[in-house]
């Protein structure tokens, strides 16, 4: 089959990632996969491609008209059987085309997240076109319930698909055979202090401040630790000039992206996530494919994987004093991190086979 996979934003967040696993796994079952990609992206994207995988970048500072044209022209050169949108821009354009019979091909969208901040007009406008979109796959069931909701999807066109599978690169890493003493030196990571990891995009929706006031609470408690904040984005330098402010700069540590993240899982002590929103987070499988204790806040995706004292922690959504008191708890030793942290590897354990989402997505899009 031959399947055209466009991006409108690949910059390395969850959602990205996921895509490149759809193609990735979708080339493991030798079909002829294409993605395209906006012609921003830094070439260093391609090192986690398949081989077998076509990437095509095309123009993207574009008008909606002239985008059009340029997905009408994709589909009518490389006449793929589906072609699979992870953007709601991009599945807008699609489902236009669609709805004008303007162009032939199934469509399937990935909806990452809920888009709260939609404006009610595009929502209006989504009602009209959205049943020319064959199947919805949708990370988690709020995601689900969302589109159902307010963009009138009916449920027999949606299948949720969790980004568990994600995991499947940290479990099966190099790094898991390596001592964390020898991992930890190698990062220069001194011995004896409890690390906490962080990874995501420095932008409003991880909520990385929290991080900044947490660790501002828990100094005054104990001083053997640090927070490590892997990712890069437009929130550096105001986290900077914070982390400066409450002067922890040896608690705090912005360590920008990182080619092999692996390493970061298997070095660290313990994984949160201060997120204001998610779709599905793509880290929280990644960190317990690393068994690390995972401590999150109760965003969207996040009870489809984690029990709540079994396989993770889940604090209410934007406290950071009730993160700070669970922290403190499993530095103190009243939480059995260990036992979470091997509950949460199980969980992720079970889904880890390389060809189960691309038969998914088989079966999604021959529906």
């Amino acid at each position: 089959m031959k399947i055209l996979q466009v991006s409108d934003a690949l910059a390395f967040g969850g959602a990205e990632r996921v895509q490149i696993e759809y193609a990735n796994n979708l080339a493991v079952l030798n079909h002829d996969v294409t993605l395209l990609v906006p012609d921003f992206v830094e070439e260093s994207f391609k090192e986690y491609i398949d081989k077998r995988v076509q990437v095509v970048k095309y123009k993207s500072r574009i008008s909606f008209l002239k985008r059009l044209v340029m997905i009408k022209n994709f589909v009518e050169l490389y006449k793929p059987n589906v072609i699979h949108t992870h953007e709601s821009k991009m599945a807008m354009s699609v489902q236009v085309l669609l709805k004008f019979k303007l162009t032939k091909v199934k469509h399937v969208h990935t909806q990452h997240l809920v888009e709260s901040w939609r404006k009610k007009i595009v929502l209006y406008l989504e009602k009209k076109i959205v049943n020319t979109t064959s199947q919805f796959i949708c990370v988690s069931s709020e995601v689900k319930e969302y589109i159902h909701q307010k963009k009138n999807v009916p449920l027999e066109k949606i299948i949720i698909l969790p980004t568990i599978f994600s995991g499947e690169k940290i479990m099966k890493s190099e790094w898991r055979e390596i001592s964390k003493p020898t991992i930890r030196n190698s990062l220069n990571l001194q011995e004896g202090i409890f690390t906490i990891l962080c990874v995501g995009r420095l932008s409003p929706q991880k909520g990385f401040e929290d991080v900044i006031k947490i660790a501002d609470l828990l100094k005054k408690r104990y001083e053997k630790f640090c927070f490590l904040i892997v990712g890069e984005g437009i929130e550096r330098k105001r986290l900077e000039r914070e982390i400066l402010e409450y002067n922890l700069s040896r608690y705090v540590k912005l360590i920008g992206n990182q080619n092999d993240i692996a390493k970061y899982y298997f070095a660290a002590d313990l994984f949160i996530l201060t997120s204001r929103y998610e779709g599905m987070p793509v880290v929280l499988s990644e960190a317990m494919a690393a068994k690390l204790p995972v401590v999150c806040y109760e965003v969207e995706g996040v009870k489809d994987i984690i029990s709540h004292m079994r396989t993770g922690i889940i604090v209410e959504k934007n406290d950071h004093k009730e993160m700070y008191e669970r922290i403190l708890g499993i530095l103190e030793n009243s939480i059995d991190y260990n036992s979470i942290s091997e509950a949460g590897y199980r969980t992720i354990e079970k889904f880890i086979d390389n060809q189960i989402q691309g038969k998914i997505l088989m079966h999604t899009y021959t529906k």
